[in-house]
């Protein structure tokens, strides 16, 4: 069983200047960030950090665009184990509909549309005959630890558009 203890970011922008770090962030930037230190990028418009939790654990952290509902980036700890088994199921980030809930929520029939939680986020009908994947950047395979840290990288916070053939094989 080989563990790496460091962090990874994905980035989709690599301008760097301060951002403002939101309160529950700081758990985040402890745990998942190298030298504890979140990246620093400029000209973001809607940028909202997340320190992504699912039931009373957070798993790893996300700058997300809610103005055009797309991450900026995701850091997580890596894990090279390979684990468990696929989770369909999709969940939403209620922070970031005005909602107390720090917590994800999973996608049903009754949230799962424009006007409950996508004025600020993608919701699963954004991809629905769009001809792309929900492309993971903090992919499931990476979490090794519990079936939940591997669920939790199932939020639409977690994911940007992606061709179906670059989606559709295991990271190597």
């Amino acid at each position: 069983m080989i563990n790496i203890f460091g962090s990874v970011v994905i980035f989709l922008s690599f301008n760097f200047v301060k951002l403002e770090v939101s309160p529950n962030f700081r758990k985040c930037i402890d745990d998942f960030f190298y030298q504890k230190t979140a990246p620093k990028l400029k000209g973001l418009v809607g940028s909202t950090q997340i320190c992504q939790r699912l039931g009373n654990l957070y798993y790893y952290a996300t700058d997300y665009d809610t103005t055009n509902r797309i991450p900026y980036y995701s850091a997580y700890t890596l894990s090279f184990d390979r684990c468990g088994s696929r989770y369909n199921g999709w969940f939403v980030e209620p922070q970031l509909a005005t909602k107390n809930d720090p917590s994800m929520v999973k996608i049903s029939r009754a949230n799962n549309n424009v006007a409950t939680f996508g004025n600020k986020q993608a919701v699963n009908v954004d991809y629905t005959g769009s001809g792309y994947d929900r492309g993971h950047l903090n992919p499931r395979l990476y979490h090794c630890y519990t079936e939940d840290s591997r669920k939790a990288t199932n939020t639409l916070t977690n994911i940007a558009p992606q061709v179906p053939s670059f989606n559709q094989r295991n990271m190597e």
